[in-house]
């Protein structure tokens, strides 16, 4: 049994990247943009909610993650992370272009993972519009 929830936990964490450099070398590599989840590890219920119900969800991951890499980024750990994003409360998604610049910031999340990939796939593709005509 105990190898069987590791296999899950494997899997289902697969895409999600938890260090910095690792995330914009991706990011740069596969020119994409970045989903950078921001949570409180322990003791926010909002953050454990959205970690259940939408960032453990294999389908979830397996559509968007085709779209950007996905970065999650637990504040305890890293205070200095709240500091250079302008993180005020959690959980927070902003999204980053390949150099690390935010085009959009949800701080309300909705927890149907059909309707964030929807919102999240047109604030891209108006971010990349907009980037085409600037261009």
């Amino acid at each position: 049994m105990g190898c069987l929830f590791f296999a899950f936990t494997s899997l289902v964490f697969a895409d999600w990247v938890f260090e910095e450099n690792k995330v914009f070398t991706l990011s740069s590599e596969r020119n994409l943009p970045i989903l950078a989840v921001f949570l409180v590890e322990e003791g926010c219920c909002w953050s454990d909610q959205l970690k259940t119900e939408l960032l453990q969800k294999p389908e979830f991951i397996k559509e968007i993650s085709q779209e950007m890499i996905l970065w999650q980024v637990f504040l305890k750990q890293r205070k200095e992370m709240r500091n250079k994003y302008q993180v005020q409360e959690c959980p927070l998604i902003l999204l980053l272009d390949p150099r690390g610049r935010e085009f959009a910031r949800l701080n309300f999340i909705p927890f149907d993972h059909k309707l964030l990939k929807e919102l999240v796939s047109s604030l891209v593709n108006d971010f990349l519009t907009i980037c085409s005509i600037i261009d």
